[in-house]
């Protein structure tokens, strides 16, 4: 199962499970299980070039990347799990 997250908040927490490369994104180092998705104001417009943290429940960042000019993003995880991605 693919799960995409859509972020409209400065910080979302989401299960996170494979999903697609994103051409463009530029991504973190690690090579876990990838999370992809889009970034978007609460107007709905993507959010080109956002740095985005990715931190597991601990509060420890795991991740960080930015999204492409079209708002979207693909970074590593260390694995499976519950995270918040911040943008």
């Amino acid at each position: 199962m693919k799960r995409r997250t859509f972020l409209t908040a400065a910080a979302a927490t989401a299960t996170l499970q494979a999903g697609p490369e994103v051409p463009g994104a530029r991504r973190g180092s690690g090579q876990g299980v990838p999370v992809c998705g889009t970034v978007r104001h609460s107007d709905g417009t993507s959010v080109g070039r956002a740095a985005l943290t990715l931190i597991d429940g601990t509060g420890r960042q795991v991740g960080r990347g930015a999204t492409a000019q079209d708002g979207r993003y693909a970074l590593s995880t260390p694995g499976s799990g519950s995270y918040v991605l911040i943008a």
